[in-house]
């Protein structure tokens, strides 16, 4: 009986550790987002009123209808979206051909060009930074949505996301069609990718969350204000009267589109990231 009870008293200590460390780290990460809401949203006296007021009462958009009278936030949000739009798309279609060709074609050099593939994602961008300008340079496309997107346009991570989930689907609906006399092309459009719409998703989610993190790339090739991203008008709000209201604000404006666009198709990022996790 003594024994018994100590089993239970144990797997009691072990489920409240294990809650305990998991409510602690939700709590971690959900904070930060939490006090950016609240203070976008909230009056400018009660943001650095003591005792600290937790929730905004009343709520009002005042911050950002300010944050859009010192600086060009619409602009710079349209900027972001249209180089998240550019990063997805060429991601999505040149890793999904890049992918389907590893995966399925065999040819001289298919494993030495994926190794190449693989190895390009240990290399650190800012090693890459000063080649990558120059190119831009080279390229006339200094301070334009094509030079801020080119360097994620196609990435590496994506061709590895989409040749693991090529190699787990069936390949005898490939050979079906092509006896039928389909072409490559299309096997690939009408039997492929809507297979894939899981691993597409997914890579969907990652250009789009790379495009509006990043920030050094944008801050180094633009330089009209015209051109500015999101990411990099928030920093513009330093050189003002600093204002945490519309800085708060403006910085809201960064994850909406994230959140959104997560929460739309979040039912086949899961499935995504893991249907290609067995087979190498």
């Amino acid at each position: 009986m003594n024994t018994l009870s100590a089993n239970r008293a144990t797997r009691f200590i072990g489920q409240f550790v294990k809650y305990f460390i998991m409510i602690f780290f939700a709590f971690t990460f959900i904070m930060p987002v939490f006090w950016l809401l609240r203070t976008a949203f909230m009056p400018g006296p009660q943001m650095m009123a003591f005792p600290t007021v937790w929730f905004p009462d009343p709520i009002t958009i005042a911050s950002f209808e300010r944050a859009f009278t010192l600086l060009p936030v619409g602009r710079f949000f349209l900027n972001s979206v249209i180089i998240a739009a550019i990063v997805v798309g060429s991601n999505v279609i040149f890793c999904s051909l890049a992918a389907y060709s590893l995966a399925r074609k065999q040819f001289r050099g298919s494993n030495l060009i994926f190794t190449l593939v693989l190895a390009s994602m240990m290399i650190p961008v800012h090693v890459r930074i000063t080649s990558m300008y120059m190119m831009s340079l080279q390229l006339n496309l200094q301070d334009t949505h094509l030079g801020v997107a080119l360097p994620i346009a196609v990435t590496g991570f994506g061709i590895f996301l989409m040749r693991q989930f090529f190699i787990t689907l069936p390949k005898d609906v490939e050979d079906a069609a092509a006896i039928d006399g389909c072409s490559d092309w299309g096997i690939l459009f009408r039997i492929v990718i809507p297979m894939s719409r899981p691993a597409i998703t997914s890579l969907a989610i990652f250009a789009f969350v790379w495009s509006f993190e990043d920030f050094l790339w944008p801050l180094i090739i633009t330089s009209s204000m015209d051109m500015r991203p999101i990411q990099i008008g928030i920093v513009m709000f330093q050189g003002l009267e600093i204002e945490w209201g519309p800085v708060m604000a403006a910085a809201t404006l960064t994850i909406i589109p994230m959140l959104i666009f997560y929460i739309c198709l979040q039912k086949y990022f899961v499935k995504g990231m893991t249907s290609g996790a067995v087979k190498g």
